[in-house]
């Protein structure tokens, strides 16, 4: 079997986005009267699609609105992601590197996905695919 190609995950593959987004679920919620630790947002968050990660926290952090939650999570997000978001170590390099056809996939919006290609230096072209 000949490889033509290989796609990558976006977040936590080629860009270090959960911590981020671990710090920015920290401040919401504190912001709001609770307390919840940076490992615990990270652990819950990672690997889940945003609605459904809301819903479960906001049932064990009642403290506002799931969709109140979700504008600030994205709006706070995008801020930490157009300023600090970097590429993981020695993603750049490895893509770079592949004589193959690569592309990106990611659970999350597409929108988002085009925030960080900065991150990835434009080495996928047009080659995102997004849920």
């Amino acid at each position: 079997m000949k490889i033509e190609g290989v796609i990558f995950d976006n977040d936590g593959t080629l860009v270090d986005s959960g911590s981020l987004s671990a710090e920015v679920i920290v401040g919401i919620v504190t912001d709001h009267g609770a307390l919840v630790s940076f490992e615990e947002a990270l652990d819950r968050y990672r690997g889940t699609k945003l609605a459904d990660f809301a819903g479960a926290l906001l049932r064990d952090f009642p403290v506002m609105d799931r969709d109140a939650f979700i504008r600030a999570f994205r709006e706070r997000t995008w801020v930490v992601f157009t300023t600090v978001l970097t590429p993981m170590p020695g993603a750049l390099e490895l893509v770079s590197q592949l004589p193959l056809e690569k592309s990106v996939a990611s659970n999350g919006p597409m929108e988002r996905i085009e925030e960080r290609r900065w991150a990835t230096s434009g080495v996928f072209c047009s080659r995102i695919t997004a849920s």
